[in-house]
């Protein structure tokens, strides 16, 4: 605790009203090699997300190393608002992360805390949005959840091919933002646990959980849910343009949980790893004006400039005269948000956010 008091600034008290009537919760999945390297990016990490009113819970695999591990199982001592789990392996593809993730998820569901939103966290992501700004982005939301559809791959199946799903299966990232009431609904869900089940011998099943739990609320009534079957016939039936602007003024998508870059979709100027952008120097001027609340993969040990600049950024600008200037209003027009409150899918204000 004094050696992480002495080189890491964690905020002791709120840095607002405001931010302290709004707490929030965490769920983290952390499994690294690198000892040195990695702890020291997750301690810069946490004390960037990191405020007193929040609620934390950190999954780590069991697979660690013992040094890795025991240091981070320390940090309850540190901060009494966190949680530390050491599961199973966290390999790819595998039911590992789903089961760690939801692990912390309940949790953090059972806790007596009144914390008013949940957020997955990688990692390797960094924050994109200060606390202030993610307070005003989920009050903008207004109770709704965050998370990006699309349909299921068919291969995905593996061995539960030919056995009926509890509910239709989607496609999305574990980036997720889920209200309160959601997680307390879900937590106490049979249909939930039974797809978990059937999951767990699926591929990748860590991608097939949360619009499938949260996009069917003729069977499963989650608060805060939407079709997810209207925005796949959307896309499906009429010639959307992507939208030019992705600010915090137009924000120009319905998924706000993370901006990550798939090597296909366009220039990564840091390298691509496992398909995915790790993002390098060249890359951080552009994800600073990005709408999303966190930029997902930033690596320390590769061109660390990037994760150092991201990392003064936010600091910088939390701590800003001009912090309370900030509007979310835009975020209050996602397709998401809309369909929430009763909208059809045909009279939505920004129907092109959701290409």
């Amino acid at each position: 605790c004094t050696v992480i008091e002495k080189y890491f600034t964690f905020s002791r008290e709120p840095m607002s009203i405001e931010e302290e009537k709004y707490p929030l919760a965490y769920g983290l999945v952390v499994y690294k090699t690198i000892v040195q390297f990695d702890l020291f990016k997750v301690m810069m990490q946490l004390s960037l997300f990191y405020q007193p009113q929040h609620l934390f819970c950190i999954t780590v695999d069991n697979q660690s190393p013992d040094q890795y591990k025991a240091v981070i199982q320390a940090l309850p001592e540190c901060f009494p608002n966190m949680k530390v789990f050491v599961r199973e392996p966290s390999d790819w593809g595998s039911f590992g992360i789903l089961s760690n993730v939801y692990t912390c998820f309940n949790w953090l569901a059972e806790a007596k805390h009144n914390w008013k939103y949940y957020q997955y966290l990688s990692g390797t992501d960094l924050p994109i949005r200060t606390n202030l700004e993610m307070v005003r982005i989920f009050k903008a939301m207004n109770g709704s959840i965050n998370t990006d559809v699309s349909t299921f791959e068919v291969d995905r199946y593996k061995n539960m091919e030919g056995v009926l799903p509890p509910m239709p299966i989607y496609k999305s990232s574990m980036s997720v933002v889920v209200p309160r009431e959601a997680a307390d609904f879900l937590i106490i869900s049979p249909r939930v646990q039974k797809l978990l089940k059937y999951l767990s011998k699926t591929w990748i099943p860590d991608e097939s959980f949360w619009s499938t739990v949260l996009g069917s609320p003729a069977l499963l009534p989650v608060p805060g849910s939407f079709r997810v079957r209207d925005i796949l016939w959307l896309r499906k039936n009429f010639k959307l343009r992507p939208p030019y602007e992705n600010t915090v003024d137009s924000i120009g998508t319905s998924y706000i949980g993370r901006y990550q870059v798939w090597g296909w979709q366009k220039e990564c100027f840091g390298k691509v790893k496992d398909f995915s952008c790790v993002f390098g120097v060249g890359d951080i001027e552009e994800i600073m004006t990005r709408p999303e609340l966190v930029a997902h993969k930033l690596y320390l040990e590769y061109q660390p400039a990037g994760f150092m600049c991201m990392f003064k950024s936010i600091r910088k600008r939390s701590l800003s005269p001009d912090a309370d200037k900030f509007s979310a209003k835009s975020y209050s027009e996602m397709p998401s948000v809309e369909l929430f409150k009763g909208k059809a899918i045909t009279q939505l204000t920004n129907p092109h956010w959701l290409v």
